[in-house]
């Protein structure tokens, strides 16, 4: 069954995309009945945390933690414990709900689980080969870089994403949406911090990188941010030029958040030229 909820008809991924979520939980609500009667625990705890996740994705909170507890609790079981990738999984949601809810002080304590848990993978040399630990891995440390940004610790931010970077650099190479992403990160915390420079260094690595992913949405975020840095700098040409390849990137992939900036940076520009 597991085969077929993970690869077929249950696929969440595709009706997320093609905006089905409504259709997507009443799948697996449908296959969590069905796993219930059955008295599949494996499959009920299995499509539970699926409904967590879009619970998690539609921003509710509430039934995404009760889900993601008692999946937790199912997990931590010592028959279960070596499950380390999917515990991992479960406590950074727990973590990233608690920091939702202004729970600080357990979403730490999720977060450092999740660490303690995925060193140990992330530190073998074998393990490390598997995509779903890097991946996991990448993720944490974009959440917890995000978690002290949330609390305007640009430092603690900065050495999180900067870590991601050299790791992202390390298992995926330099022409990576990965790579890429971390690149505008640190850029965009530099920024923050008012370090022009070294921001614009960070940006326009990642800007010549970018050229190898034309199918990266968030690409037109490197533009706008590198954009808007040269406006600050007195540069309104080279401004107008990125924040315009932002426009273009956004429309094209339909990315509404990065159409309205660039429309705003290209405003800002209009009132300097006039």
């Amino acid at each position: 069954m597991i085969t077929s909820l993970s690869s077929g008809f249950l696929n969440y991924n595709q009706l997320q995309q093609d905006g089905n979520v409504e259709e997507a939980t009443g799948l697996y609500n449908q296959a969590l009945e069905a796993a219930l009667k059955s008295q599949d625990s494996e499959n009920v705890y299995f499509i539970k945390q699926e409904l967590g996740m879009i619970a998690f994705s539609s921003q509710k909170y509430k039934d995404a933690e009760i889900l993601f507890l008692e999946v937790e609790s199912y997990l931590s079981d010592k028959k279960r414990k070596n499950d380390v990738l999917n515990i991992s999984r479960v406590m950074l949601k727990l973590a990233e709900i608690y920091e939702n809810f202004n729970n600080f002080e357990k979403a730490e304590q999720y977060y450092k689980e999740c660490a303690t848990n995925l060193k140990s993978k992330v530190n073998n040399s074998e393990e490390i080969k598997d995509e779903k630990i890097v991946e996991l891995w990448l993720l944490f440390l974009f959440s917890e870089a995000h978690y002290y940004l949330h609390h305007e610790n640009f430092e603690k931010a900065q050495k999180y994403f900067k870590q991601a970077y050299e790791f992202s650099l390390r298992t995926q190479g330099e022409v990576s949406e990965y790579t890429v992403t971390f690149l505008y990160q640190l850029g965009a915390v530099s920024f923050q911090k008012g370090e022009l420079e070294i921001a614009v260094d960070y940006l326009e690595k990642a800007s010549e990188l970018g050229k190898h992913l034309p199918g990266m949405i968030e690409l037109s975020n490197v533009f706008i941010t590198l954009g808007n840095i040269y406006l600050k700098q007195g540069f309104p040409k080279k401004a107008e030029k990125l924040c315009t390849k932002g426009y273009k990137n956004a429309k094209r992939h339909k990315y509404k958040k990065d159409i309205e900036e660039s429309n705003a940076c290209l405003k800002e520009l209009k009132d300097v030229f006039s």
